[in-house]
C-alpha cells in the first residue's frame, strides 16, 4: 500500500511539474516526458515517447548532442547543457538540460529558455548598433572610471587626437599629452578630481561643456569643447573641434565691431573686419564667370585681398615674374585709387590691357581697391609689349601667346 501511495505522488509530481521532465534510455530514446512537453513544443506526449530525440534537435545541435549522450552512456552527469528542439510548428526552442544517468536510465530536467536567449541576442545586437553608432560618431569620445582611468575611446578620437588607448591608460596622462603648455596647470590630478568634485554636485545628466585649447599627437593645436557626463559609475567624455566656429565668431564680431563704429573712427576699419574673405571670393569668382572679364580685390597698395577671378594668360604670365608682379601692384594701386569723379578706365601699367577700378571706401577711407578688365583691343601695341616682356624675364613664352 505504502508503494502504491509513492507511485501515485510521484506520478501526480511527474505530470504537473512545470519543469520540462525527461526519463530516457542511454541509447538517446525518450521513454516517459510529462505534460510540460505538449504545451513547450507542441506534440502529443504519444508523438514523442518512445523515439530518437535526436530526430527533433536542429542540425547545428546535432553533434554536441550526440557528445552529450556519450557521456551519459558513460555515466557522466551532463549539466547546463544547452541545445535547440523543433516545435510542431516547425519553429524551434531552446532547451537548458540537467541530465543524470542511473544504471541503464537517464533521469533529466529541463527549462525552457527560448524568451531568455531571444532577449540576450537581441542585446547583442542592440549594443552592436549602438556600439557602431559610438564608433562614427562626428564627436571624440572617451570613457573612464571614477579613478580616472580611460576604458574605450572612439575611432573619431583615436582620428582627432592622434593617440590609441595603450597610450594614454589615464585621464592624467592623457591631460598631460594634450593640453597647450599654459593650461598644463590645469592638466594634473587636481583638475581632473575638480572637475569631478564639480560635476557630481549638479544634477541630472551633469554636462559641463568648456572649450579648451589642446594639442594632437602631431602637434596641431584645437580649439575643444570638452563636456564631461556621468552615467552610473562611469564618466563620459565629449570632445567637438570649435576651432572654425571659433574663427567664424571672431570675424563676425570683427565685422560687427567694425559696422558699429562712427564714421569719424574709419582709420581702426579694416577691410577683412567687414567681410568673409571666402564668401566674398565666391560672388567675385560668379561675377568673372558672368561678365567674362577678370578680376580682384586688393588692398589700397595694390596687394592681392582675394585670388584672381578669370586672369587671362597673358596676365597670369607677367605676373609669374618678380618684376612683372610687383608693376602689377602698382597699376592696382593706381587705378584702383579713391577718385571723386568716379571709377577709373584706362590700360594697366604693366600689361597694357584695359582695366577699370574704383575705390572702396567707409566713412570717407579709402581701405581697398576692386580692379575689373583684362580686355585687349586694337589700342595695344604687340610690339611694345613684346619688349615690354623681354623687360621683365617672360619674352620667350610670350612670343608663342596668339
Amino acid at each position: 500500500m505504502e508503494k502504491q501511495t509513492s507511485d501515485h505522488i510521484f506520478d501526480l509530481f511527474f505530470e504537473n511539474s512545470i519543469d520540462l521532465l525527461c526519463i530516457a534510455d542511454k541509447s538517446g530514446n525518450f521513454v516517459k516526458l510529462n505534460n510540460a512537453w505538449t504545451d513547450t513544443l507542441g506534440y502529443q506526449l504519444t508523438e514523442l515517447e518512445g523515439r530518437p530525440y535526436i530526430e527533433f534537435v536542429h542540425p547545428e545541435d546535432v553533434e554536441s548532442t550526440i557528445q552529450a549522450t556519450i557521456q551519459l552512456a558513460n555515466n557522466q552527469k551532463v549539466q547546463h547543457f544547452i541545445n535547440r528542439y523543433k516545435h510542431k510548428n516547425g519553429k524551434y526552442r531552446w532547451i537548458e538540460w540537467l541530465s543524470y544517468p542511473s544504471e541503464d536510465t537517464v533521469y533529466a530536467s529541463a527549462h525552457d529558455i527560448t524568451d531568455r536567449i531571444e532577449a540576450e541576442q537581441a542585446l547583442k545586437e542592440s549594443e552592436s548598433k549602438y556600439r557602431k553608432i559610438v564608433e562614427d560618431l562626428p564627436l571624440a569620445l572617451c570613457v573612464a572610471d571614477m579613478g580616472g582611468n580611460i576604458t574605450y575611446i572612439n575611432n573619431t578620437f583615436i582620428k582627432y587626437f592622434g593617440y590609441e588607448l595603450a597610450e594614454i591608460p589615464t585621464i592624467e596622462k592623457w591631460a598631460l599629452l594634450v593640453f597647450a603648455s599654459e593650461e598644463k596647470n590645469k592638466t594634473s590630478a587636481a583638475f581632473w578630481h575638480q572637475n569631478i568634485e564639480e560635476i557630481t554636485q549638479t544634477e541630472a545628466l551633469n554636462i559641463l561643456p568648456r572649450i579648451y585649447s589642446v594639442r594632437t599627437k602631431s602637434g596641431k593645436n584645437i580649439e575643444t569643447e570638452i563636456t564631461l557626463v556621468i552615467i552610473g559609475s562611469e564618466l563620459y567624455i565629449f570632445f567637438n573641434d570649435v576651432t572654425e566656429k571659433q574663427k567664424a565668431e571672431e570675424a563676425l564680431q570683427k565685422r560687427v565691431l567694425a559696422l558699429t563704429k562712427p564714421l569719424d573712427d574709419a582709420e581702426a576699419i579694416k577691410f577683412t573686419d567687414l567681410f568673409n574673405i571666402e564668401e566674398l571670393q565666391k560672388v567675385q569668382d560668379t561675377f568673372s564667370d558672368a561678365t567674362g572679364v577678370a578680376s580682384i580685390i586688393t588692398h589700397t597698395d595694390g596687394t592681392p585681398i582675394t585670388r584672381p577671378s578669370n586672369f587671362c594668360t597673358l596676365c597670369n604670365l607677367i605676373r609669374g615674374t618678380e618684376k612683372g608682379r610687383t608693376n602689377c601692384f602698382k597699376s592696382d594701386k593706381i587705378i584702383g585709387k579713391q577718385n571723386i569723379d568716379g571709377p577709373i578706365v584706362q590700360p594697366c601699367y604693366s600689361g597694357g590691357l584695359w582695366d577699370a577700378g574704383a575705390g572702396i571706401t567707409l566713412g570717407g577711407k579709402h581701405f581697398a581697391n576692386w580692379l575689373i578688365g583684362q580686355v585687349r583691343n586694337e589700342v595695344q601695341d604687340e610690339k611694345e609689349m613684346l619688349k615690354y616682356a623681354d623687360k621683365i624675364g617672360v619674352g620667350s613664352p610670350l612670343r608663342k601667346f596668339p
